[in-house]
């Protein structure tokens, strides 16, 4: 899934379908996303692949940013357990 937005923080409602973790490989603008930006739940592979796990069902942060900017987000499910519900965005920063 791919986003084209204009937001501070942006972030995913998920769940894992079944019983294992889900994952999904998380890019922004074509690259890992960068560590300034990452949000809570990413995580970063040796490789620099940055990535979530979804373990239960909840709101999940993948980009906090000091202030409104433009990039594509995009969200490549690795798992066939992974349920996307919905984005989110916000214009303020998130506290750390």
């Amino acid at each position: 899934m791919a986003i084209r937005y204009s937001a501070a923080t942006v972030n995913v409602v998920a769940r894992p379908a079944g019983p294992t973790l889900a994952t999904a490989v998380v890019t922004l603008d074509g690259s890992p996303v960068p560590e300034p930006l990452r949000g809570d739940e990413i995580s970063v592979r040796a490789d620099g692949e940055t990535y979530i796990e979804v373990d239960e069902s909840r709101l999940y942060n993948l980009v906090r940013d000091d202030a409104v900017n433009t990039h594509e987000l995009n969200v490549a499910v690795a798992s066939p357990d992974f349920v996307l519900y919905t984005f989110t965005f916000s214009a303020a920063a998130l506290a750390a």
